[in-house]
């Protein structure tokens, strides 16, 4: 396939691992783009919330996957985009008090806890002798 496809459309680039975390919405702000133009070295892209320009090497780029560009002022995308978030409310998790999904606060209290057991421990082990 020859790379110029690409040119002037919405895709995403994935791209290998970097060392930064980011949300999903940020992910979507920062990969999510229109490709101004493509070389075997580059990609140069803007940024569909703020017009920004971003350079992707080549050599970290894994694929480029075009998107599906809707418009809430289309009625037939309107429909398209209703489904769509119906099947995302669906597939995401609930998470609730009684989820068997770990909270980083209840993990901090563990540690805490953990902590405080084990300087009681070297307390009484300091008695005892």
């Amino acid at each position: 396939m020859d790379r110029q496809y690409f040119i002037n459309k919405i895709c995403t680039i994935i791209t290998k691992p970097i060392n930064r975390d980011f949300t999903e919405k940020v992910l979507q702000e920062y990969f999510v783009v229109k490709i101004l133009s493509i070389s075997d070295k580059f990609i140069i892209a803007q940024h569909a919330k703020e017009n920004l320009l971003s350079y992707f090497n080549m050599d970290n780029v894994i694929a480029i996957q075009e998107e599906i560009v809707l418009s809430a002022s289309n009625p037939k995308d309107q429909i398209k985009i209703k489904e769509l978030e119906e099947k995302k409310q669906k597939e995401e998790p609930k998470i609730s008090s009684s989820s068997s999904f770990v909270s980083v606060q209840n993990l901090k209290n563990i540690i805490r806890d953990v902590k405080k057991t084990e300087t009681n421990n070297m307390i009484q082990l300091n008695v005892k002798r």
